[in-house]
């Protein structure tokens, strides 16, 4: 019932179509199936083929967290911060989190580096901030990525690693992160942990530039590339965007 909920949530082998993807979700989850449960609250949620209805998705989530799901774990960590406004519940979102990124979420590990950090249900605390960041980024989350480099090239929390930093960031630059793109610039610019290049730099400062970031410094070492320099930063540009 599941895979046939995800097959018209998809449109694959039969058209789309929400409202059956919800019903075979309900049915599923109606029996048991917690990837089920999880997928019927999405579909709550986001009111995809069923009216909106964020109680009935919590609820659904809990089904499913209760089996150990880990991103029903997390969307409840997220709704207790979201649910309460004026006052959100970090501590009851902590505890979610925790659970999530024990049972595998990639993102429950990046929240709990992110309330780490920011002192927020928990103790400020940045050793443990990058090492939540670290488990996200190495479970392939970009924000984690940033988020891990930032404090590596910062030396909070561990001890300062341009070189590691660099490599965090030209990764999550390649999954296209605005921000990953401006900081790799920047290093490849200046030459900080990572070999000077300024074709290269100059790249990522464009995607960067061209996703809303602005950065004068960079725009700066622009100038100085030549006619055939600035050529190949557009044309790699071109690539990148799959042009």
């Amino acid at each position: 019932m599941t895979l046939l909920g995800q097959l018209y949530r998809e449109g694959n082998g039969a058209p789309r179509d929400l409202s059956e993807a919800a019903r075979w979700f309900r049915l599923a989850a109606d029996l048991g199936d917690a990837n089920a449960a999880f997928a019927y609250g999405v579909s709550l949620l986001k009111g995809q083929g069923v009216p909106l209805d964020r109680a009935a998705a919590q609820k659904q989530f809990q089904r499913a967290a209760d089996k150990g799901h880990s991103e029903a774990l997390y969307n409840l960590g997220v709704m207790a911060i979201e649910d309460t406004p004026g006052a959100p519940d970090f501590k009851k979102a902590t505890a979610y989190f925790l659970r999530g990124a024990a049972a595998g979420s990639a993102d429950a590990a990046y929240s709990l580096g992110v309330l780490y950090h920011n002192g927020r249900g928990v103790d400020h605390n940045d050793v443990e901030a990058i090492g939540w960041f670290k488990q996200a980024a190495e479970a392939d989350n970009v924000p984690g990525m940033v988020e891990y480099a930032i404090m590596l090239f910062n030396g909070e929390g561990a001890l300062r690693d341009e070189a590691a930093a660099a490599r965090w960031f030209l990764k999550a630059a390649q999954r296209n992160n605005p921000v990953a793109q401006n900081r790799a610039a920047r290093l490849l610019a200046a030459g900080r942990g990572v070999q000077t290049n300024l074709v290269e730099a100059m790249k990522w400062h464009l995607l960067a530039r061209n996703a809303g970031i602005q950065d004068a410094w960079l725009d700066g070492r622009l100038t100085q590339l030549s006619a055939s320099q600035r050529a190949t930063v557009e044309d790699a540009v071109k690539k990148f965007n799959g042009g």
